[in-house]
């Protein structure tokens, strides 16, 4: 049992070794950063909603404020969104896309989509559901246990 469980930790952690090197593949999107795409992809999204504020972002990304800061400042700079003091209270910022970020992100997400659907015909409807089922249970339970985890990296004394 032992032997079968080191196969599968090894198998398990080569292929997160081989989805990292696959990660450049997707690190632009229509010339625009993919981490910018995304972020800006989620203002679009929330702030079509309602107002937008900073810490809504914040808390919606499940970022530090000082990263938040930095995107925001990086997609402002480029003309993609627009940052604005509340007018009912000048404590609150609020953010709303620009239209040159609004046909930006068109354009990235219809790139992006025929991406995604190259790989669902590559890789079959089927499969990809079952991969997307499979990936999020297992975010959830890594997720769960990463609490453990941590608690046991922080017991270690070996490593200071």
């Amino acid at each position: 049992m032992e032997q079968q469980n080191k196969e599968l930790r090894d198998a398990m952690l080569s292929s997160m070794m081989e989805l990292r090197r696959v990660k450049p593949a997707v690190s632009q999107v229509c010339g625009l950063p993919a981490g910018e795409f995304f972020f800006l992809q989620r203002i679009h999204e929330l702030s079509s909603e309602k107002e937008l504020r900073v810490s809504g972002l914040r808390d919606s990304m499940e970022m530090s404020m000082p990263a938040v800061s930095q995107f925001l400042r990086t997609l402002e700079d480029k003309g993609m969104i627009l940052r604005q003091i509340s007018q009912k209270d000048r404590r609150v910022t609020l953010i709303t896309v620009t239209d040159k970020g609004r046909a930006i992100l068109l354009e990235s997400q219809a790139q992006f989509d025929r991406m995604l659907d190259r790989l669902i015909q590559r890789y079959g409807r089927e499969q990809m559901e079952s991969l997307t089922v499979m990936i999020k249970r297992l975010a959830s339970v890594m997720q769960e246990l990463r609490t453990e985890f941590e608690q046991l990296c922080n017991e270690r004394t070996d490593c200071t």
